[in-house]
């Protein structure tokens, strides 16, 4: 099945069952017209097979499915065993959707975002359900998706019933599911006896990814239990979604602790989403423990906190980490709440603001904090001392160049453990015309004079090692701004005046020096207080 994060990565999370013929024929705008295997399909035949989705239009297949955050295909979901690449018909009017199957089951496939050069984006979510037995199970769950104090409609939200609850810190599971009628109101068919946890959500912006950083909605209801009976009258609620500053987080981990295993050894702090305030949409404390060796972490998210165990794989990787206290209290090492928000803040205000609004076509965005061991964690060209903690701060996104490949671009920053203090940063910021470069060019920075922060920019015709610094009049190196594999584009660097430490330099002449793969140029600006 997949495993979808519903928060802090926050990606796709999306179902399901739609009553035999609601979605599509009767929506007006763009919809599926039909499925093969139709919807409702029993005998369906098992192993490697394609699930087909035709239009009443020309597809997008530029943006149908494409791979979305943390590996997920954005628009697309279900609980088939597994998915393959999607291609297309001739005329682009049918997706055929490779999948793998198991005897005896029941399965759906859900697409919920899709869009047509001629007629816009999809209507309404389709939901085909099939089968590889005789027949469906027998049960069926309704009741009504309520908008909350969200002010969102509930019509035609995306309704589901996951095996694991949203608060146990994993990710939910779908097995069942329905798209809700114009007034919020839902059946899901096609549900076996167990235990569920009912799930609803809404992508409002129709961009493959229900994430309620950008405005989309998701809700839950109370549990149920299937036995040999239909389940009606449930109630789902949108809620509204919650940022955390990391004093929010740790007195949310400080009130869970003696539910944690002991001893417990801290090994790191993560968090994603970040705002430009410093609030997180989700915090990650990793914890291991001695013996047998075993990894937990505390996760806080918007549906609350939970201690969860993680799997062997993950404790191979936070195992590398270095302990940051194993005290009886694991946060008495940390930086204090007023040092994290410096830092975050320095970090927005010192270049990273300029990334929120990503001025490409793009498929994912993120800004994640670490603190702890930054040089195990992916920081180590940044990294001083490998000795010591760090915070470290990274915005993230993801750019679709043509329709098969995806290129990433970071902005990063490392701090100061005790002070919250810049001690580094490198990164691209994309220029807002951006697009393959036909020759190398190193262009003058603006503004120049400047007073405190610059823009460089630069172009490179091929992918190749990029190396951007800044010295001073005596030639001493003051900042590396850029050292990473570039594809080829034009792109904008900015310095803040600072140095390599995070301390700010005086007024003069610098030089900044680009070296993409053989070529270098050189060029002179000026700093003045």
């Amino acid at each position: 099945m997949f495993r979808l994060l519903v928060f802090a990565s926050l990606c796709a999370i999306v179902l399901f069952a739609v009553p035999h013929s609601f979605a599509g024929k009767t929506a007006g705008g763009f919809y599926v017209l039909s499925s093969a295997p139709s919807d409702g399909s029993a005998n369906v035949a098992t192993g490697n097979i394609t699930v087909s989705l035709t239009f009443n239009d020309v597809l997008d297949t530029t943006t149908f499915a494409q791979q979305g955050n943390h590996g997920i295909s954005g628009g697309l979901i279900g609980d088939v065993d597994s998915m393959g690449t999607v291609t297309f018909s001739a005329d682009h009017m049918t997706a055929i959707i490779p999948v793998h199957v198991s005897a005896s089951k029941a399965y759906f496939v859900c697409l919920y975002a899709a869009k047509s050069p001629t007629s816009g984006a999809l209507t309404i979510p389709y939901v085909v359900n099939f089968t590889t037995a005789a027949s469906f199970p027998p049960y069926v769950v309704a009741g009504n998706v309520n908008s909350g104090t969200t002010g969102v409609r509930p019509a035609y939200s995306i309704v589901a019933l996951s095996t694991v609850p949203l608060t146990g810190g994993g990710n939910p599971i779908f097995v069942a599911g329905t798209v809700a009628g114009g007034d919020g109101s839902f059946i899901i068919p096609d549900v076996a006896p167990g235990t569920y946890y009912p799930l609803a959500a809404r992508d409002l912006n129709n961009d493959g990814q229900i994430d309620p950083s950008t405005g989309d909605v998701v809700g839950r209801g109370d549990p149920i239990t299937i036995t040999s009976t239909n389940a009606t009258g449930v109630q789902i609620t949108f809620l509204s979604a919650a940022a955390y500053s990391f004093a929010d987080a740790l007195d949310s981990l400080t009130a869970a602790l003696p539910s944690f295993t002991s001893p417990r050894v801290l090994r790191g702090v993560q968090a994603a989403q970040i705002d430009s305030t410093g609030k997180a949409g989700g915090w990650e404390f990793f914890f291991t423990t001695g013996s047998p060796s075993t990894s937990f972490s505390y996760r806080l998210q918007t549906f609350g906190g939970a201690v969860r165990q993680l799997d062997p794989n993950t404790y191979n990787w936070i195992s590398q980490w270095d302990p940051i206290t194993a005290a009886s209290n694991p946060l008495s090492a940390l930086p204090t709440s007023a040092v994290v928000d410096s830092f975050l803040a320095r970090a927005e205000h010192g270049g990273g603001a300029a990334y929120r609004p990503v001025p490409m076509t793009w498929n994912g965005f993120d800004v994640q904090f670490f603190i702890g061991d930054a040089y195990q964690a992916g920081f180590m060209d940044m990294v001083p001392d490998s000795s010591k903690f760090y915070l470290a701060v990274q915005y993230w996104y993801g750019i679709q160049m043509d329709t098969t490949s995806v290129t990433t671009k970071t902005h990063r920053v490392l701090g100061d453990w005790t002070t919250g203090a810049i001690l580094g940063s490198t990164g691209v910021a994309p220029l807002h015309a951006a697009g393959v470069a036909t020759r190398f060019s190193l262009e003058q920075n603006y503004p120049n004079p400047f007073n405190p922060a610059t823009t460089i920019t630069f172009s490179v015709p091929a992918s190749s090692q990029v190396r951007l610094e800044v010295y001073d009049i005596l030639g001493r190196l003051v900042k590396t701004l850029l050292s990473q594999e570039m594809a080829s584009g034009t792109y904008n660097v900015h310095w803040d005046g600072t140095a390599q430490n995070g301390v700010g330099v005086s007024s003069g002449i610098y030089l900044y020096r680009i070296q993409a793969g053989s070529t270098t140029a050189v060029r002179k600006m000026l700093l003045l207080k």
